[in-house]
């Protein structure tokens, strides 16, 4: 098994929130794609590679943050507003 998907685990109370959140922190660092996924989000960590994402009907915004202090060569194409190969920071907006 090298993937996991959590079904539900956010939009109720806050503390079960940072514990699922918890889960797919500790799950990403074992398997290669962990998700947390409810009827308006889905939350994944990507580690050091990249990722395509496809329109989906049901998800159609999305948002990228670093988890840890920073993340290099960031690139988004194809969305509202698209950047290249930039740096992020996890202090900075």
């Amino acid at each position: 098994c090298t993937n996991i998907v959590f079904y539900g685990g956010m939009g109720g109370r806050f503390d079960h929130t940072l514990g699922a959140l918890t889960l797919l922190i500790q799950g990403s660092k074992s398997f290669a794609r962990v998700r947390l996924v409810d009827g308006r989000n889905i939350v994944e960590v990507i580690r050091n590679t990249s990722v395509t994402l496809h329109k989906n009907s049901n998800y159609s915004k999305f948002g990228i943050m670093p988890l840890y202090e920073e993340a290099h060569g960031v690139s988004i194409n194809g969305a509202k507003y698209n950047v290249s190969n930039i740096d992020m920071y996890n202090d900075r907006t």
